[in-house]
């Protein structure tokens, strides 16, 4: 049995994402899913949240960074609201800032390594869900380009990043949004596919891009 260490990083840009984020963080690390997870690939899991807001005084990448240096997780998950989203959103690169344009020892982009075509697999007839090039924001976008740098210097270390479209009820038909089950059961499936790929990691010690 392995100790998986999960590092979900929550950003929100206004009052109506930060409910989302936080409902989402929640769907991902409750009891209930933990368990399932543990019994299922038969590790333990530890979980860790952070929660970043483009409202806040501090640079959000160098805390971070701080986290980062505490917790040394295998898998890196970044969570945004986009409220006028039909389903939810797996980012699929991060683009280097303006910022970071005259540096040329990082890359124009990283790619996620997250498996993609699995969690979309697993999906199906249940979560409203498609792929993106990259985030909406700016801000979101630096901070998944961060992630996917850190991913990339440090051994078997995944990241991801997923925009959560508004809560909606059971019976409600509008095709924005996404119900509370079905959140959780996103999260399950995001984690449960990439919880697979990091113990073919483990055994191959070797990173693949799925594109």
């Amino acid at each position: 049995m392995r100790t998986y260490s999960i590092l979900i990083v929550g950003f929100s840009s206004s009052s109506q994402t930060e409910q989302m984020v936080h409902e989402a963080i929640r769907s991902l690390t409750c009891d209930d899913s933990k368990q399932q997870l543990e019994k299922e690939s038969r590790h333990s899991l530890r979980f860790t949240s952070l929660l970043l807001s483009s409202v806040d005084e501090t640079n959000p990448c160098e805390v971070l960074q701080n986290t980062l240096d505490s917790v040394n997780p295998h898998l890196i998950l970044l969570l945004t609201g986009m409220p006028t989203a039909h389903g939810v959103e797996l980012s699929r690169c991060a683009f280097r800032t303006d910022a970071e344009v005259e540096d040329q020892t990082t890359p124009a982009a990283y790619w996620t390594r997250l498996p993609l075509g699995h969690i979309l697999q697993e999906f199906s007839g249940k979560v409203p869900a498609t792929v993106i090039a990259r985030m909406h924001h700016s801000l979101e976008n630096e901070l998944f380009y961060y992630i996917l740098h850190y991913c990339d210097s440090t051994v078997n270390v995944l990241g991801g990043a997923i925009s959560l479209p508004l809560l909606k009820q059971p019976d409600d038909f509008q095709t924005i949004g996404i119900t509370r089950d079905q959140m959780q059961q996103a999260g399950y499936c995001i984690l449960q596919q990439s919880l697979h790929y990091i113990d073919d990691m483990s055994v191959s010690s070797h990173l693949t891009v799925e594109q």
